[in-house]
């Protein structure tokens, strides 16, 4: 998925999260089904394909549910940037070999 795929697909997820919130019915069928998930991605207009594992949880006041996203391709010039916004300097990304951070 490039970057304009992965937004479209974070505003359907708040639309649809916007209406799981409203309708009982639907969210229990986004937690309970894959294909719910599916079918109300293409309600949005966007198709997951079917070879994408889905897999859906609901935070609650005792837990919290964290996803590492994968790691993007990142040009030297655009390191900059991303180092200021973390308050202190580091070599985290420099794990792989890609990048030196001072």
């Amino acid at each position: 998925m490039d970057h304009q795929e992965k937004r479209e697909l974070r505003l359907a997820w708040a639309r649809i999260v916007a209406k799981a919130w409203r309708v009982p019915e639907f969210r229990a069928g986004l937690l309970g089904s894959a294909e719910e998930v599916r079918r109300a991605f293409g309600e949005e207009g966007f198709g997951i394909p079917d070879d994408f594992d889905i897999i859906v949880h609901e935070n609650s006041p005792e837990s919290i549910h964290l996803v590492i996203p994968e790691r993007p391709p990142v040009e030297r010039e655009d390191l900059g940037y991303i180092c200021d916004m973390c308050s202190r300097s580091c070599r985290m990304c420099s794990d792989n070999g890609d990048y030196e951070v001072d």
